[in-house]
């Protein structure tokens, strides 16, 4: 019976044995198995394996090295913004697990000390990086509901939008633009930690809790592949100044927040027209791609009595196709998020604040939309002054040659749209335009020609940066693609710093290149761009790469065109003072006799003047080297 029992506890322990070592083999591969998957960014299959993982029972060394291990990738995964799951409370919860594995582990091992393991340090820094994600969904709710009170929270609401090469990527782009925005208007005007691309990220994290909630308004998928969002957020001030000084950040809070309802309004504001901005970017792009094109030609006709030349009528039809309706729908959409509701009319108009109306007529539906600032009915009328070059964005090749488009003056009034927008759009087959011309041909150039050939042109007008990282709208005249901003650069394009001049007398008496913001408020760069000196101008290192400063022949075209930029006014040569912002002038790249040529442009009329003076301040377009 003895012997009996000795056998049975032999057989027993061999199987205990056995068994742990499958269940060690078992719980590696699926270890392997998870970590490749996330790998692999097959994220859910990647949990399955993680779970079976976590269900084998044990407590040796091995089991509880890979158990902190499989915690490591659940903590990794749900940490991950793109990820449909994204859930930090989860993500900190695996991460306390896998140290919880890991000091076992430790102990089993005799290696276990007092000092922190790496992952406890993690998970400190975790609580530092995104405050409350150690808190389950219960306290989170029950957390929310205090500080979510008028006494203690301060919230603001923001529409703003973004655009990424994800959906994930334009929806934190549109976060981070709200966060921006909030932080800019109540916080510090020093935004440099907002530079900090892994802040820039954490803070506008939802998990942070500096982004309360937030609900997508619009979110399209543009033609390139892209995705265009806008949202509206609900940013907690309170938690972002914590997030902020928790950083070891100094700052300075911006007249405090009793002017709440003001600065809410403000923001607005700023925000409706950052997302116009963002808007017409999408569009101008799209709008380049939104025509099909085909072309007739008539038999050639002689033009002289030796047949030697010849004329041949050609003409290019073109037609809407699918991305002009795209743009109709995100352009509906945009505004429709954007517009002051018909309550919010009247409380403006109460205040003594003008509204801003804007028409959109699409498919024979005519609808109006009102906005808040006249900055955003200009960034509009940006987009439609360029509706006929857009249409003639086409090249006709012979097959021995290529011609660029028909391109033709557009003569429509700018000014008179100042207060309100009117847009309209075609719908998929529907003709926008046909065009005529005739080609005029040798004989011999007959003889070789192939037959003519129309092909759309594609996108040749993207927004541009310049050596600072500037970002400028651009728009399409004739045949020459502009800057739709004013000039804001504050080096020359060799990295050189261009100086910036404050004193009146030091700037009337400067002899070398300059620039100064208006009225020495940098804040009005943002809106107004800068003024320079001709010096600076003639250094020929003002504009960024591939790109001239606007000489006096191509103003004369844009004059025709009658598009100008938002006015910056001026700053005199001779005392340093700074003219009223109802006057626009733009230095060109000409001189002429000792002077220089210069455009000025107000409410009476347009021209331009050839005695510009070296030291005067004046603005600067340019425009893209063919």
């Amino acid at each position: 019976m003895h012997k009996y029992h000795i056998m049975r506890n032999l057989i027993l322990i061999s199987f205990l044995l056995f068994s742990a070592s499958l269940f060690s083999q078992d719980i590696e591969k699926i270890s392997s198995k998870a970590n490749e998957y996330s790998g692999m960014k097959q994220y859910q299959q990647s949990i399955e394996q993680c779970k079976i993982g976590l269900a084998i029972s044990g407590d040796d060394k091995v089991t509880l090295l890979y158990k902190s291990f499989i915690c490591e990738i659940l903590y990794r995964i749900y940490k991950t913004e793109n990820f449909e799951a994204y859930n930090m409370n989860l993500s900190y919860s695996y991460l306390k697990q896998a140290a919880d594995f890991d000091i076992q582990y430790k102990k089993k091992c005799g290696t276990y000390d007092s000092e922190k393991t790496k992952l406890e340090q993690k998970l400190e820094q975790m609580l530092v990086d995104f405050p409350g994600c150690d808190k389950d969904k219960n306290e989170i709710a029950s957390a929310n509901k205090i500080t979510n009170t008028p006494n203690t929270d301060k919230t603001v609401t923001i529409t703003v939008s973004g655009s990424g090469k994800s959906q994930v990527e334009a929806k934190q782009s549109a976060l981070r633009s709200a966060i921006e925005q909030a932080f800019g208007a109540f916080i510090s005007a020093k935004t440099e930690i907002l530079n900090d691309q892994i802040v820039s990220d954490q803070i506008a994290s939802v998990a942070s809790g500096n982004i309360q909630s937030f609900d997508i308004l619009n979110e399209t998928q543009l033609p390139d592949g892209s995705w265009g969002v806008t949202l509206k957020a609900i940013v907690s001030i309170d938690k972002l100044t914590s997030f902020v000084e928790a950083k070891g950040i100094a700052i300075e809070i911006k007249g405090g927040l009793f002017a709440l309802n003001i600065k809410q309004q403000l923001l607005n504001e700023q925000g409706e027209i950052k997302a116009i901005n963002e808007m017409v970017e999408i569009l101008h792009q799209s709008m380049q791609i939104a025509y099909d094109y085909s072309i007739k030609s008539e038999e050639p006709i002689s033009i002289d009595d030796e047949n030697k030349n010849w004329e041949i009528l050609l003409t290019v039809m073109a037609s809407a196709n699918k991305n002009m309706d795209f743009c109709a729908n995100y352009c509906l959409k945009t505004l429709a998020a954007l517009s002051l509701t018909p309550e919010e009319v009247t409380s403006y108009k109460n205040l003594n604040k003008e509204v801003f109306s804007v028409v959109v007529n699409y498919k024979d539906v005519s609808k109006t939309f009102y906005l808040r600032r006249v900055s955003s009915i200009n960034a509009l009328n940006t987009l439609t002054i360029q509706w006929e070059s857009y249409k003639r964005l086409f090249s006709v090749q012979s097959g021995i040659d290529e011609t660029i488009g028909n391109p033709s003056r557009n003569n429509r009034n700018y000014s008179e749209y100042k207060n309100d927008a009117n847009i309209g759009f075609l719908t998929l087959g529907q003709e926008a335009a046909t065009f005529s011309w005739k080609d005029k041909r040798t004989l011999a150039q007959i003889e070789q020609m192939t037959g003519y050939k129309v092909k759309p042109r594609g996108v040749i007008s993207y927004p541009i940066k310049d050596i600072d990282g500037n970002v400028y709208r651009t728009i399409i005249i004739g045949t020459k693609v502009w800057m739709a901003d004013n000039l804001k650069v504050t080096k020359y394009n060799d990295g050189t710093p261009i100086p910036n001049i404050t004193d009146n007398a030091l700037w009337a008496a400067q002899t070398i290149g300059a620039y100064c913001d208006y009225n020495n408020n940098p804040t009005n760069s943002i809106t107004y761009g800068r003024l320079y000196n001709r010096y600076a101008v003639n250094t020929g290192k003002l504009a960024p790469k591939d790109w001239h400063v606007a000489t006096q022949s191509e103003w004369s075209e844009e004059i025709n065109n009658s598009f100008f930029p938002i006015y910056c006014g001026s700053r005199s040569d001779s005392y340093g003072t700074f003219s009223d912002l109802d006057n626009g002038l733009w230095w060109t790249s000409t001189p002429s006799n000792g002077y220089f040529w210069y455009i000025q442009s107000n409410k009476y009329g347009t021209n331009d003047n050839y005695n510009g003076y070296s030291k005067s301040g004046y603005s600067v377009l340019c425009v893209k080297d063919k």
